[in-house]
């Protein structure tokens, strides 16, 4: 060997040192040959033991400095190694004795409780509970003095505790130097919280301290790359260091790792794994996680355990959970209010053990896994002429077995296009099926009328949208009443938008009020970012028409005005000037496009008919009231702003059909409700229809929803047909086209080219059932028959 060596050379030396007892060779003389062996193989020599490779020969001080930082149970076990490691680590044990004995006088329950009671007892108590604080601190030093880095850490906190700051930053710094996992973080977090903060240097502990996996660190290194503190920001690595603190039991980073997973922040977007962590973050004690859960389950129409969560987020001290916690008190019962609160007051947080990463749920870089692209190109074709005959069988199945609605589906491929695969449980249908979400626009097969004979769909709180990624720095709480984008809505037939306007932040943006109020946990996006979304679809679409309703709570001169000039929407402006009064027909949609007049706005505010020229929404239509009254079966009342709904100066009619809370969960159950609403409404408004049907979640339902109704006031309105689907252009009244369902056109009245008699509203279920029954026998006679030539052809 050459003189470089890395150790001393070896110096005499007593054997290993092992409590357990070394048992001796057996002599040559004993040994047996196996009986049945086969030829013997000489078994190799062992390798010669390098030369310095003897560790019981390290410096003493090297052995003491190299396991400062370890466990009681590691020093014990490195101090059996040999009697040069057991000397050298005896101060090390000491200290670990000591730091035991110190943590159970601070932590331990029967002496905090012994402290306390002598603190009742006496005016001496307090200087107890001090002599003991003081006793674990000198008995914390005294193990620091001996070398223990976690004595280090335990001695800095309590000097942090106690306000003096140098002497803890003093301690967290030695034992970092030795390699302690927590001194490390709490050495970066004193620097962060340094006047002036040194978040440089903070990182470089936290660093260290986070890959030898401390959660705390991992979440405070997480925090700094989110946020650019100390280091350049980098939102995939603070997503994949939130993931392991969370992981690693850090509540803190369950919910923002929750939050990467909801907004797709620096992790694919996925909405199961963000619920689940928001959950797991809530039944830890989070107390915003909490309110967010609380606010979840209150849009799902679970009020009592929505109140619980309330309760427990305003003891933690969320402020916004308390206002919210007042208003589903009101709405409860005694009994449900009782039941709620007592189980807040059972609840404890829950204990978690950190688990260890899969490979298939996060890669290297803390994202979801992809599938191997190459493997999938890699596939085997098939044999031609199987191709054939698959693609054959495909081709059958799309044209005979296109799905309608109330088919049952497997999942979005088996329905046809406007329907998605869903089911209804609040309404007791848990049977996956396909569910329309697409309207037929009217004005596509009957034109030229005008356009208060037509009947739109309208969104409420259209901007209120499940998902949208805040826009304010601040995680939104608050109610939700759409599930897709505005732009989405507009192609899936939607010609309403409802908007609620707040002067904030310097500007004009869409907002959900807290008593009154655009807060930056309720606002959604500025306004004009939505109004450009409408103004690119309607210069995509030059024959379309929408109508914006505003909530009008813009107090900035001319905010409205300045908005809507920003989105470059005034070239589509129908002015106040030409708005039908006294009950007058609109003119026709034809018109309305040729002269480019295809935006219709109207306020809340009348003053701006006057300083805007926006229309006061109140002077040209008539509305129902909105919220829970609005839905009260066989009642449709006005809305108090609105003229009486069987007056006629006003020649629009606005329907809303949504409760005051929205429930996505019970959306579809309610929006399958319309039919007996809008018979009402319909009555009420003395045989008007309704030109606008505003709803939330317009998608949901247990079938046609919102859709079918509206087909069938526009067909029973513009051609007599029991839908627009089977109106015919040009055709005379009553002369509807086959579309597979019953038509009710006998003896229609019609004046004109107007219809005018009575709507009826209800859907025909059964004979849909009936005509869906034979059709799925056919499809599946034909399935089977395909299939079983595909298999043979494959056994060929």
């Amino acid at each position: 060997m050459d003189g470089n060596q890395t150790w001393p050379p070896p110096t005499p030396s007593p054997p290993p040192f092992s409590s357990r007892p070394r048992a001796s060779p057996s002599p040559a003389t004993h040994r047996r040959r196996r009986r049945h062996s086969k030829k013997h193989k000489p078994r190799p020599a062992p390798a010669p033991t390098p030369q310095g490779a003897d560790f019981s020969a390290l410096p003493p001080d090297l052995v003491h400095r190299a396991l400062a930082a370890a466990c009681a149970s590691d020093v014990a076990a490195a101090s059996r190694a040999c009697r040069a490691w057991w000397d050298a680590l005896r101060p090390l044990r000491e200290a670990a004795a000591l730091h035991a004995y110190g943590r159970r006088v601070k932590h331990d329950p029967v002496t905090g409780a012994r402290a306390v009671a002598a603190a009742a007892a006496s005016r001496g108590g307090g200087e107890r509970v001090e002599t003991e604080r003081q006793r674990a601190l000198g008995l914390f030093r005294r193990a620091a003095r001996l070398g223990s880095a976690a004595a280090m850490v335990d001695a800095g906190l309590m000097c942090w505790e106690d306000g003096r700051r140098e002497e803890a930053v003093g301690y967290y710094r030695s034992a970092a130097d030795l390699g302690h996992p927590i001194g490390m973080c709490n050495l970066g977090v004193s620097y962060l919280e340094a006047d002036p903060p040194k978040a440089e240097e903070a990182i470089r502990w936290f660093y260290p301290s986070a890959s030898a996996g401390n959660a705390r660190a991992q979440y405070n290194l997480g925090l700094c790359l989110q946020n650019g503190k100390g280091v350049k920001r980098n939102q995939k690595e603070a997503a994949k260091w939130y993931l392991r603190a969370a992981e690693g039991g850090n509540v803190r980073a369950m919910y923002n790792i929750s939050l990467c997973y909801s907004y797709g922040e620096g992790l694919a977007q996925d909405p199961v794994r963000a619920k689940r962590w928001l959950q797991l973050a809530a039944d830890c004690g989070h107390k915003k996680a909490l309110y967010e859960c609380g606010i979840k389950l209150c849009a799902a129409g679970d009020k009592v355990k929505c109140l619980m969560y309330l309760e427990l987020a305003t003891r933690r001290g969320e402020a916004a959970a308390a206002h919210m916690r007042d208003v589903i008190l009101e709405s409860l019962s005694v009994v449900n209010a009782q039941r709620a609160m007592s189980d807040a007051d059972k609840w404890k947080p829950r204990t978690l053990h950190p688990r260890p990463r899969r490979k298939e749920e996060v890669g290297e870089a803390g994202l979801v896994a992809c599938t191997d692209l190459q493997q999938l190109m890699a596939a085997p074709l098939l044999p031609s002429s199987v191709s054939v005959l698959l693609s054959l069988h495909i081709a059958l199945l799309l044209v005979l077995c296109s799905s309608q609605v109330g088919d049952s589906c497997s999942s979005v491929r088996d329905c046809g296009t406007g329907l998605y695969c869903g089911n209804c449980p609040a309404a007791g249908r848990t049977k996956l099926s396909c569910i329309r979400d697409l309207a037929i626009q009217p004005t596509s097969i009957v034109k030229g009328l005008p356009f208060n004979r037509y009947s739109w769909l309208v969104t409420h709180n259209s901007f209120s949208i499940l998902g949208e990624p805040s826009r304010t720095g601040v995680e939104r709480v608050t109610f939700y009443n759409q599930e897709d984008s505005v732009t989405n809505q507009l192609r899936n037939g939607v010609r309403g938008l409802m908007l609620d306007m707040y002067d904030f932040n310097d500007d004009v943006w869409l907002c959900h009020s807290l008593q009154g109020q655009c807060y930056n946990f309720t606002a959604f996006v500025p306004a004009v970012d939505t109004l450009k979304e409408v103004e690119a679809f309607l210069s995509e679409n030059p024959t379309e028409i929408i109508t914006i309703f505003i909530e009008d709570y813009v107090h900035s001169p001319m905010g409205l005005s300045k908005v809507f000039t920003a989105a470059d929407l005034m070239k589509y402006w129908y002015p106040i000037s030409e708005m039908p009064t006294s009950g007058k027909d609109w003119p026709s949609v034809t018109d309305m496009v040729a002269k480019n007049r295809r935006l219709l706005v109207f306020t809340s505010d009348a003053s701006k008919e006057a300083s805007e020229g926006i229309a006061y929404q109140w002077s040209y239509l008539l509305e129902n009231e909105p919220g829970d009254p609005g839905i009260v079966p066989g009642s449709c009342p006005n809305r108090k702003e609105s003229q009486p709904l069987n007056s006629r100066p006003a020649s629009l009619f606005l329907q809303n059909y949504f409760p005051t809370i929205p429930v996505q969960n019970e959306a579809c159950k309610e929006n399958s409700g319309l039919p007996q609403m809008a018979q009402a409404c319909y009555a009420a408004a003395g045989n008007r229809i309704p030109n606008f049907i505003a709803v939330n979640f317009y998608m949901r339902s247990d079938g046609g929803g919102v859709f079918d109704v509206q087909d069938r006031i526009n067909g029973r309105t513009l051609c007599g047909c029991d839908t627009i689907a089977a109106c015919q252009a040009g055709a005379p009244m009553g002369a509807c086209k086959d579309t597979g369902a019953p038509n009710q056109t006998t003896s229609p009245s019609v004046n004109g080219n107007v219809y005018s008699g009575t709507i009826e509203f209800k859907t025909h279920s059964t004979s849909a059932a009936s005509n869906n029954n034979i059709r799925s026998r056919s499809v599946f006679l034909l399935r089977l028959q395909l299939t079983l030539l595909l298999f043979f052809s494959f056994r060929l």
